[in-house]
């Protein structure tokens, strides 16, 4: 393979200053990563603010993301250096459903860092996994509902996709939010319009199916 290219197409970013970004709390191990100013800045607008010198990180050079996981981080820098998401698992593990969560977690890590470009690998990422016949996780969902705002492309995509192929037993051992609960319904009624009733289901319409028994059970008599 040819990896010759034009001097125009070099990365200029490699010749820009080196920042620290100190990743996570003391309790759970904060780590340091060194990245590159013009690559950063260039991706998230956050750290472009945090830098731009109005703020305090901009004369030392060093940006806290406390409340951030440094694995989580480390897959970010790995998109936006080499346009990769290491996030299968190991050789000889399997996955129990914990990559969905894994990109949810980068997405929602983009977001806060304004960086529109790796949402719209997260978002493409995702689509792949489900194209595997895949469908989010319960605690994906959350991760999503939890920390986006109404309307985020990433609610609409996983709404869609449940409301396609999921099935009411990816929720059986645990409940998904409300939110999406709600998302969820609307996007059914939208692919199944609702029509008056016909005097056939009408009729179908047992009353016995809805008894009590006495004692006040809620089952339905015998």
């Amino acid at each position: 393979m040819d990896t010759r290219i034009p001097k125009s197409d070099a990365a200029t970013y490699l010749s820009t200053p080196a920042i620290s970004v100190c990743v996570g709390d003391e309790d759970d191990g904060k780590k340091t990563f060194t990245v590159h100013e013009g690559l950063i800045t260039a991706r998230s607008l956050f750290f472009r603010n945090a830098l731009n010198g109005n703020w305090r990180e901009s004369d030392d050079k060093s940006v806290p993301l406390d409340d951030v996981d440094p694995e989580i981080f480390a897959i970010y820098l790995n998109s936006i250096y080499h346009n990769q998401l290491p996030v299968f698992p190991a050789s000889g593990e399997v996955d129990g459903g914990g990559q969905f969560e894994t990109l949810m977690k980068v997405y929602v890590l983009a977001d806060k860092l304004m960086d529109t470009t790796t949402k719209n690998t997260i978002l493409d990422a995702v689509i792949c996994r489900v194209r595997e016949r895949k469908i989010p996780s319960p605690a994906a969902l959350t991760i999503v509902y939890v920390s986006t705002p109404e309307n985020d492309p990433m609610r609409r995509l996983v709404v869609d996709v449940c409301a396609q192929w999921g099935s009411i037993d990816s929720f059986a051992n645990e409940r998904p939010p409300a939110d999406f609960m709600y998302d969820l319904l609307v996007a059914m009624r939208k692919m199944h319009p609702s029509t008056s009733p016909t005097e056939r289901a009408l009729a179908g319409l047992n009353p016995a199916h809805y008894r009590i028994k006495e004692g006040g059970s809620g089952e339905v008599k015998g």
